[in-house]
């Protein structure tokens, strides 16, 4: 698919979502999630182009940070989940499922946890019983600062599971409403939507870790294993 068709299917895509404040259902604040990105694509880098990182197993794949772990290839679980984005988007737009606001809704959660606003759809279906006994757990205490809890907020992932949740007050709670302004237009924000426009758009792939057909950790990391040994 070259740039133009690419350009044209993003198009289309941006003609199905919502912008963000134009809904009060919480599917379509969801996949106004991805509006901004789309946006930037559309009218930001269009004629970027951007030369493929060569693979180095000794860096993280995502950022280029040393890492000597055996384990994972990633420095953190924020880079994980970006490559992990980045993979699922560029799979979905090349097979058209992107065009699915079902898997709209899907990518748009994992790239608002990825900024760090949580998973705000899954934590509303956290039922009292669940929530009553996570903070019974803890004694009634925040985990972050100790003040009475009166919600929770997930770790790691979106699993609603008890021991996937943490109690927490309302102050501590990291988790925000999809496009709430006061946290989706923070300045640290902006190279994120960059970076990651830039690559989802580009026809080959900028990093080894966002082919999603061809990326291995598991050889990534037997590389890093061979590279540490020797």
């Amino acid at each position: 698919m070259t740039k133009g068709e690419r350009r044209a299917r993003f198009a289309s895509l941006a003609s199905m979502i919502p912008r963000p404040g134009e809904s009060q259902v919480m599917d379509d604040q969801m996949r106004a999630v991805l509006r901004p990105l789309i946006d930037r694509i559309l009218h930001d880098i269009r004629d970027q182009d951007c030369s493929r990182v060569e693979p180095n197993p000794r860096l993280c794949p995502n950022c280029d940070v040393p890492v000597e772990s055996l384990k994972s290839p990633y420095c953190s679980p924020h880079c994980k989940e970006m490559c992990g984005f980045i993979r699922q988007f560029r799979g979905s737009f090349e097979n058209a499922q992107i065009l699915d606001p079902e898997r709209q809704i899907g990518l748009a959660q994992a790239f608002w946890n990825m900024q760090g606003g949580g998973f705000p759809r899954r934590q509303a279906m956290v039922t009292p019983k669940i929530i009553a006994k996570v903070i019974e757990r803890e004694g009634g205490k925040c985990a972050r600062c100790g003040a009475p809890a009166t919600e929770v907020e997930h770790i790691g992932s979106a699993c609603n599971r008890p021991i996937n949740l943490l109690p927490v007050c309302s102050p501590c709670n990291r988790a925000h409403l999809f496009g709430d302004p006061n946290y989706d237009r923070r300045s640290e924000v902006s190279p994120l939507y960059d970076e990651v426009a830039l690559r989802i758009f580009v026809p080959e792939v900028v990093r080894v870790c966002d082919d999603f057909e061809l990326w291995d950790w598991r050889a990534y990391v037997a590389e890093r294993r061979a590279l540490l040994i020797n």
